[in-house]
């Protein structure tokens, strides 16, 4: 539906800063649909404020498309976290339950969240996945993308039978066509959180089908301690209450959840600080956090396909602002020269249209005036017709 693009603002006295641009591809411009979602996630960012929850600066509209503009969260996602993790045997447990205590109380403000008037908006985000969560090269996690969310701002009713998220991450009572409220977001959370300690995906199998009858057709729920023992049996209780099937006999609240790993830290006394995750992340991505954004020279200021390259990281993907600049300033050179390319071919167009036109006019000035005969030519004389 969008693209995403770093840009740069500009405030007085040469003050700049960073932040995201989410902006609708041409196709998805054409779609109510697709505009209705955007405005819909800058309203619900719109009355969020939270450490664990992306911050919105605004919604802007250009030459008739809009865009939403939010904060700049440099670090890697949960996503790439777990991939890195997995090539060292895995996440260390108490950096996993720092990080999920502190997302869940980022959910759980989501889902209390309150309007200017002191209304609940009941939000459900209904994509809590590694993708939707970056932790910062700080060690803070920050949930994001709230582009499929439910809330009681939103005029528009999901469908009966329509389902939003990715499989592997729907709770079981949405798969039974039930109404999705804060316990599917702890479910989906449950999900992520026993992906970062067993150090595999829990529900994804090789098709839908799979995977959807894994989450609703059978009713055990594996132990994070079969792949790592060394996990404590009270970690191990907290993910299953919170991949409970039963709906309601699930742990009530990402805020139940939050302060159970709070409370088993604790007893392990497991002292564990965002300084702490940062280091973390910092051991896993070395040099990450001090390199600069690289330019993705395929941008709307390219004004030419390049060849092929291999593949960048995906830190390389943001734009590079001085490089940026130095495009666009390309960019705008090539089309001044052809603007007056195009102007001097108009004119020398003008200047042949007006020679032949000049030619035309002297031809016919000089060419002789026809003559006119002073007198009518003799009337034919009848003729008798011939005997037959």
């Amino acid at each position: 539906m969008a693209k995403i693009f770093l840009a740069r603002v500009r405030g007085a006295a040469g003050v700049e800063r960073l932040v995201v641009l989410k902006h609708l591809l041409a196709d998805a411009q054409k779609r109510e649909d697709a505009t209705r979602t955007l405005v819909l996630e800058a309203r619900l960012l719109s009355r969020l404020s939270h450490p664990n929850v992306v911050a919105i600066e605004e919604l802007g509209e250009s030459g008739g498309t809009h865009f939403l503009a939010m904060e700049w969260v440099r670090g890697v996602s949960l996503r790439q976290l777990f991939d890195r993790s997995n090539e060292r045997g895995g996440m260390p447990w108490p950096i996993a339950a720092r990080l999920f205590a502190s997302l869940a109380a980022g959910l759980h403000y989501v889902h209390i969240a309150k309007d200017e008037k002191g209304r609940a908006l009941n939000i459900v985000h209904r994509d809590v996945t590694p993708e939707n969560v970056i932790v910062t090269f700080g060690g803070t996690p920050k949930l994001l993308d709230f582009g499929i969310a439910k809330s009681s701002i939103d005029p528009h009713k999901t469908q009966a039978g329509l389902l939003k998220g990715k499989f592997q991450y729907i709770a079981p009572e949405q798969y039974e066509g039930k109404v999705p409220d804060a316990r599917s977001d702890v479910f989906a959370l449950a999900v992520t959180l026993y992906e970062a300690l067993a150090g595999e995906s829990l529900y994804e199998r090789a098709n839908e089908y799979e995977t959807v009858a894994a989450i609703v057709l059978d009713p055990s729920i594996p132990s994070v301690r079969t792949a790592h023992p060394e996990i404590p049996e009270a970690l191990d209780r907290v993910v299953q209450a919170g991949l409970t099937k039963d709906r309601e006999a699930r742990t009530s609240s990402a805020d139940e959840l939050s302060l159970a790993l709070d409370d088993l830290l604790a007893e392990q006394k497991q002292r564990v600080r965002d300084s702490d995750v940062a280091a973390y992340v910092a051991e896993l991505f070395p040099g990450e956090a001090q390199r600069d954004p690289e330019l993705d020279r395929d941008t709307p200021f390219s004004n030419h396909r390049r060849s092929a390259r291999p593949p960048r990281d995906p830190m390389e993907k943001l734009l590079l602002d001085a490089e940026a600049d130095g495009d666009a300033d390309a960019y705008l050179l090539g089309a001044r020269r052809k603007q007056r390319t195009a102007h001097l071919g108009l004119l020398f167009l003008v200047l042949v249209a007006g020679s032949f036109l000049a030619w035309a006019v002297v031809r016919a000035a000089d060419a002789p005036l026809p003559s006119t005969p002073s007198e009518a030519p003799p009337e034919a004389t009848p003729t008798e017709a011939p005997p037959s």
